[in-house]
């Protein structure tokens, strides 16, 4: 059975002001990818529809949207489907403290290095669907990525980037909540209200959750220079 890990990162390298970067997957079987694509815009169609008119919401139905429009509700609409799908989840929250990082090459291909190397250990030959992170006019640097995995991960690897609002993709939009709610929950005030809007379905999606690690951007870098110097 062919599988796909939809892989996105949420937060910033080069923002001291965010010390937590969540880079997250979700695994899905090739046959179940159709399941997928109705979860957001029932969601999405849902809250249009409880909305005065004027205050539709774009197409660009993201957890960061939804979050400065304190959505939260919402959100754990999202959380709460992507529960009751045939997926798998992986989680790595990266601790750069309040360093300003270049969001370069080499460091997007050390970030997102232990979430691949965790899908891969679950299944060498799952393709990488990774939500677009350089403009398609840079698409050397989405193929300097893709050679710098493979070089950390020592083997070769099947990745595509693409736009999350593709609906082939309906992993992208999906996993990029899951992203988003870890890290806003790893910074969250505990008796926050949205906090205490998201934490439980955050709680009822670890039962998708198959590999979960926290690492510090000092450790994860180091030895990632370590394999790409051999």
């Amino acid at each position: 059975m062919n599988r796909i890990a939809y892989i996105d990162e949420s937060g910033s390298l080069p923002d001291p002001a965010q010390p937590f970067i969540v880079v997250a997957a979700l695994i899905v079987a090739e046959t179940d990818v159709s399941r997928l694509r109705a979860v957001l815009p029932r969601i999405r169609k849902r809250l249009n529809q409880r909305r005065k008119r004027g205050r539709h919401v774009t197409a660009e139905f993201k957890f960061e949207y939804l979050a400065r429009q304190g959505e939260w509700e919402t959100i754990a609409r999202v959380l709460n489907a992507i529960q009751k799908l045939p997926c798998q989840l992986v989680i790595v929250q990266i601790d750069k403290g309040t360093k300003s990082i270049k969001d370069d090459s080499l460091n997007y291909a050390l970030l997102l290095s232990e979430t691949v190397r965790l899908c891969r250990e679950r299944d060498s030959q799952i393709q990488f669907v990774f939500d677009r992170h350089y403009l398609v006019s840079q698409f050397h640097k989405m193929q300097s990525v893709n050679h710098l995995l493979a070089r950390l991960l020592g083997a070769s690897l099947d990745i595509l980037h693409e736009d999350s609002q593709d609906r082939s993709y309906p992993g992208l939009g999906l996993v990029d909540f899951v992203a988003g709610a870890a890290r806003f929950l790893a910074r969250a005030d505990v008796n926050q209200s949205a906090y205490l809007a998201l934490k439980p379905s955050m709680d009822a999606l670890a039962t998708r959750v198959v590999q979960e690690k926290k690492i510090a951007w000092s450790e994860l870098k180091t030895y990632g220079l370590e394999l790409l110097r051999k």
